[in-house]
This record gives C-alpha cells, structure tokens and sequence, in this order.
C-alpha cells in the first residue's frame, strides 16, 4: 500500500530535481498500489496527452510488480518511477534502491513494455544500482557505454506469459457519464455507450451537458451521445504545438485557453458552434 506522505514528498523532489536543471518542467504523477510514476514536460507541453498514456501504464505496472513480489523476486516496496523531459534534461538512466523503495529515473517517455524489462532488472541476484548521466562534452566512450546499457536494459525478452497477462487485462482510467477511457494491450481507447470513438486524444474529454468534447492535434470534435455532431478545425496559425486547451465549462459554453498562446476559443451548447477569441494583451 502506497504511503501517500511519502508520495508527497516524492512529489517534492521530482519538482525540485526538474526546476535544478530548468524552471520550465511542469509534472503530473500517478499512483497505484506498487507504483508512483511521474512525467515531467517542458511548458507542459504534450503533458495531457502523456497523462493519458500513463494513468494506465501505472495500473498495468503495479500489477506486473506484485506478480514479482508474490513469487518473491522483489521486496514489497513501490518502484518510484521519474520520466524527465529530455529537453530539459541530460541523459541518464538511474536504478537505485533504498529499504523503502525502488527508484527509476531518466529522460526516457518509457513504454509499459520497457518500464518492465527496468523492474526486471531489479531481480537480478547481486543487483547493483546503475547511474548513467552523459551531460555534454565529446566524451565518445562514455557515450558508447550508455548506448550500450540502455539497449541492453530496454530489449529483454520478458517471459510471453507475464507481458500477455499484463497487456491483455483492460484498466479504466476515465469513466463519465456514457464516456470511459480505457487501456489495454498498452493502448488508450475512448468508448461512448460502449461503441469505440477512434480518436488520438490529446488529453482528457470535456464534459457539457449531453455532450463530449474531444481533443485533438488541431480539432475539436463534438459528440452528442455516440454521434459525431461537430468537427472543429483550428486555423494552422492557431497552433500551439497541438497542445491540449484548458476548459471553462459554463452552463451553456466552454471557454478553452491554451498555455501560452494568444488564441482561444468558445464553443456555445445551444448554436453547436465555436468562436475564436483574440487574447492580444
């Protein structure tokens, strides 16, 4: 069971770790019961949709740990798992443990699949801890060795029965109204009345009344129960690195902002239509 003052403070150190290297990281963590991952973006960008991925991810990961620690290949401590932006951050790989728990850090955006063959590595007998950081200079040695380890953690063939059972099982990770989100098979699907809505979303749906709103690189889509009722292109000078838009949801509109940009929209429930707004302070 996951010590949420411990989280915290978990927290703490990530944010503090990020803001040494720059003041840009911006973070979001996730917690199961075997795992706390945390992802940091530089300006938050990419960060909804990375959110989406990895409030999954952590649910798949913290079964794969406890199926390790019912064998007894790992002690019962969480893995606490940081994913830095590598704009923002050097290369590095760090696995590292204390009596409380298992560390992972580095620049890397893993997959399930690669944050596995990492929580494998721990069961190595005679475990030593590994901490690789190449931070500039022409240092082609140094360069080759973290190549090489990272290529060699990253590319284990884990046993097809552990991955099928952590990949087959389907996570729910958001659930409103007739709309869920789901992971499974190391993949995010968003189902309205339980019909599949195939849409790569840029971070969480938004809610008014009957109606969803999605999120993608450049669009907003409209559905009103499972039906499509409005595609909402935005103009390309309006982009702003297809960055998930915060939402104001009134009773009959949406206002939506996006960090940094000077653009904006509104969308009105009642004419089923948005209105861009100009922010020129």
């Amino acid at each position: 069971m996951v010590n949420f003052k411990k989280a915290s403070i978990f927290l703490f150190l990530f944010i503090t770790c990020i803001q040494l290297k720059a003041s840009v990281g911006i973070d979001k963590f996730f917690i199961e019961p075997n795992a706390i991952i945390a992802v940091s973006k530089n300006y938050a960008r990419g960060l909804e949709e990375a959110g989406l991925y990895y409030r999954g991810v952590t649910k798949a990961l913290s079964d794969y740990i406890a199926i390790r620690i019912e064998r007894g290949e790992l002690k019962n401590k969480p893995f606490e798992i940081y994913l830095n932006d590598a704009i923002i951050s050097c290369p590095h790989f760090s696995l590292t443990q204390n009596p409380r728990a298992y560390f992972i850090q580095t620049d890397r955006a893993l997959s399930l699949n690669e944050l596995m063959c990492l929580v494998d590595e721990f069961t190595k007998p005679g475990f030593t801890a590994i901490d690789l950081w190449v931070c500039g200079g022409d240092d082609k040695i140094e360069e080759e060795t973290f190549n090489r380890i990272e290529k060699r953690l990253l590319s284990k063939q884990l046993p097809k029965a552990d991955i099928d059972a952590i990949k087959s099982k389907e996570h729910t990770i958001f659930d409103l109204n007739e709309l869920t989100l789901r992971y499974k098979n190391d993949s995010v699907k968003c189902y309205i009345n339980n019909i599949e809505v195939k849409h790569k979303l840029a971070g969480l749906p938004v809610v008014i009344n009957d109606r969803y709103i999605l999120q993608e690189c450049g669009a907003f889509r409209v559905y009103q129960h499972s039906e499509l009722i409005k595609t909402f292109k935005y103009k390309n000078e309006d982009l702003w690195y297809c960055d998930y838009m915060n939402a104001e949801v009134l009773s009959k509109w949406i206002n939506f902002t996006g960090d940094g940009s000077y653009v904006g929209y509104s969308y009105s429930y009642d004419k089923n239509r948005f209105y861009l707004i100009e922010n020129n302070e």
